[in-house]
């Protein structure tokens, strides 16, 4: 039997980045959902941020840029992380190199745990 669990890591979460919180999985399989905004000083490019888990880069959400000091809504991105064991774990997002996050940007990481 299939069993679903959806934990709300952040909501709303207000800036700056880097932001990280701790959960309990009781393992299996991770779908998880982020996504959130940010700027830049420097004109086109691409802008974003990366989430870790348990220290491991494991994902981007990002989007271009064509005007700087213009917040932008990064791509939401959903990763599937398999075989994750059971216990507590951390998740953070950093900015990635040339994107600035201050008070004006708000982030989301929502897990929903798929066990068989």
């Amino acid at each position: 039997m299939t069993t679903l669990h959806a934990i709300q890591i952040f909501d709303q979460k207000q800036g700056p980045l880097p932001i990280n919180a701790s959960f309990t999985s009781s393992g299996g399989t991770l779908v998880i959902t982020f996504s959130g905004s940010g700027w830049t000083t420097a004109g086109p490019g691409r802008i974003g941020m990366t989430r870790q888990l348990d220290g491991q880069n494991v994902g981007s959400a990002h989007c271009f840029t064509n005007e700087a000091a213009s917040h932008k809504v990064f791509t939401t991105n959903m990763l599937v992380q398999a075989n994750v064991a059971a216990g507590n774990h951390r998740i953070v997002l950093t900015a990635l190199p040339g994107t600035n996050t201050d008070q004006a940007d708000w982030f989301n990481v929502t897990i929903l745990e798929i066990q068989s």
